[in-house]
């Protein structure tokens, strides 16, 4: 049992060392929320493994060079170049529970228009109004930036 925990205490170690550095996104070319979307809908879906029921996010780098990502971290990626090349300041990042799911789901949701910015959907962009999303909270962007990590319960 003790090796067990030395190795995985030791793995989480390397995981930590290897995300140190995360070079600055690219220079992207972003006019529309679509082009936003384009880069996002490039990240292969992949879930964190659930440890303790916490899920760890990813800073927007880090998922755009990884390549992969979960809902949140696709959404803070989303959030986060809508906010610096679009400057929209009137998006969060929403939690919801969708029929298609078991679990809660990440959104991204303009709170201005009511619009729904959901990048791992068939339905991409929809109206709060959308009864197929049950929001239940929200983070601002400044606190999901401050909350890159470890999470309890996602939010």
């Amino acid at each position: 049992m003790k090796h067990i925990v030395l190795f995985l205490l030791f793995t989480l170690f390397l995981m930590g060392c290897m995300n140190l550095y995360q070079p600055p996104l690219p220079d992207f070319e972003i006019n529309s929320v679509e082009d936003a979307m384009a880069i996002c809908k490039d990240i292969t879906p992949a879930y964190d493994p659930v440890f303790l029921n916490l899920d760890f996010w990813k800073a927007p780098e880090e998922t755009y060079y990884l390549g992969e990502g979960d809902c949140e971290d696709v959404g803070i990626l989303f959030l986060y170049l809508c906010r610096e090349y679009l400057d929209m300041d009137n998006l969060v990042l929403g939690k919801c529970y969708v029929p298609w799911g078991t679990a809660g789901h990440a959104i991204v949701i303009d709170y201005e228009s009511g619009t729904i910015y959901d990048v791992f959907s068939e339905l991409p962009i929809c109206d709060v109004n959308d009864t197929r999303y049950d929001i239940v909270g929200f983070l601002e962007y400044d606190e999901v930036m401050a909350n890159l990590g470890a999470k309890v319960n996602s939010f």
